[in-house]
C-alpha cells in the first residue's frame, strides 16, 4: 500500500490517514483520497469572461435559492491519498481510472 499526505495540510490528523486506509480496504478499492464537502453549491460558482461578466459554471434550469436545498458537493482537500502499490506503477494519474474517480474518505 502507497500512501501520501501533504505536509502543510492542516485538515490531516492520524485519524484521516487511517480512515482512507481502511476505505481502501473495506470497498475493495485500489485508491482513496480524503475530500471536503463544500460551503456553497456549485450552482452558485461563476467564471469570470474575459470582458469582465460572470457565466456561471453550470447551466441549469434548477434555482437553488438555499444552501440547505442542494445536493451535497465535495473537493479533494489534499489531505491524504492512499493507493496499491500496482496502481502507482501503472498510471500517471493515480486518482483516475479513465471510469470514475476513487473512492473518498
Amino acid at each position: 500500500m502507497w500512501f501520501y499526505y501533504s505536509l502543510s495540510s492542516p485538515l490531516r490528523v492520524a485519524d484521516d490517514i487511517d480512515a482512507t486506509i481502511v476505505r481502501c480496504h473495506e470497498d475493495d478499492t485500489p485508491v482513496a483520497e480524503t475530500v471536503a464537502e463544500t460551503d456553497k453549491p456549485p450552482e452558485w460558482m461563476y467564471t469570470l469572461t474575459s470582458d469582465n461578466c460572470l457565466r456561471p459554471v453550470f447551466d441549469s434550469e434548477e434555482n437553488v435559492t438555499r444552501r440547505q436545498d442542494a445536493e451535497a458537493t465535495y473537493v479533494l482537500n489534499g489531505a491524504v491519498y492512499v493507493a496499491e502499490k500496482r496502481v502507482v506503477k501503472e498510471r500517471a494519474d493515480v486518482l483516475d481510472d479513465g471510469n470514475s474517480r476513487s473512492r473518498y474518505a
